[in-house]
């Protein structure tokens, strides 16, 4: 489904926003456990890759994955790299692990 105004991608984006941050946030841990730390490009790729993202909502969520919960903490370092495929410029985000 594709969104017709920036309402509607709004909309779409807070009905389904707490899904997805527990979502990913399974996947953050799954991640962490693995490798000792993770980001939000990983998330969001096995997010899509597992059809989690349906692409009714846009990845403007994904931060508040990590930043919005005192069970991750910033690492201090930062990896290249767009968060999903509306992004074009590149850009820094932040890797995060367990606090």
């Amino acid at each position: 489904m594709k969104t017709e105004s920036t309402a509607e991608a709004m909309a779409l984006l807070k009905k389904y926003r707490y899904k997805l941050i527990n979502e990913a946030r399974v996947i953050g841990d799954e991640l962490i456990r693995k490798n000792g730390s993770t980001n939000t490009r990983e998330v969001y790729d096995i997010m899509s890759s597992r059809g989690l993202l349906d692409g009714n909502v846009n990845n403007f969520w994904l931060g508040a994955v990590f930043r919005e919960n005192d069970k991750y903490h910033w690492t201090g370092d930062w990896v290249d790299g767009a968060t999903g495929p509306n992004i074009h410029a590149p850009r820094k985000i932040k890797v995060w692990e367990f606090a």
